[in-house]
Formats: C-alpha cells, structure tokens, sequence
C-alpha cells in the first residue's frame, strides 16, 4: 500500500502530465485522505485560471478562479483511476 505522501506526490505529476504548466499556476495540495474502504487515496488539488477581464471584475480587481480536482489514486497500485472536479 502506498502512503499520503506518496499518493501526493503521483496527483501532482498527474496534473503536470494532463495540464499544460500555463494552464494550473500556484499549484496546491488542499486535502488527502484514504477513502473509506481504504481502496483509493482521494486527493484534492487547486490552482488559479484567468478569466477574461469584464468591466466589472476590472472595477473589484478580481484576476480570476480558482479550480479545484479530486484524484482517485488506488492505494494499492498508485495508479490515477480518476481526476473529478471538486465544489468547495
């Protein structure tokens, strides 16, 4: 079985691989934790996309969203079976 640390580790190479290094700025680990069969370790990762400036985010200074994926690692393999978007 793998550990957190591990399964971490591999959904942040996965994001690399999947995503452009442009398209998921300030990277960043938001939560980890073993599922409760203990079959996946679900680790939810965030990053910063712009979005086009309206005249209303020009007058708030907003420079864009944040998005959040959850990746579903096998805690017995390592290997990605999924990467969902995630609601805060």
């Amino acid at each position: 079985m793998i550990e957190a640390k591990e399964a971490v580790r591999i959904a942040m190479d996965a994001m690399g691989e999947l995503y452009p290094k442009e398209q998921v700025p300030h990277l960043a680990l938001e939560e980890v934790e073993l599922s409760p069969d203990g079959e996946f370790w679900l680790v939810i990762v965030s990053f910063s996309r712009a979005v086009a400036k309206s005249t209303i985010e020009a007058m708030t200074g907003q420079q864009g969203t944040t998005t959040y994926k959850k990746l579903e690692i096998s805690a017995e393999t390592g290997v990605v079976h999924a990467m969902k978007m995630h609601q805060i």
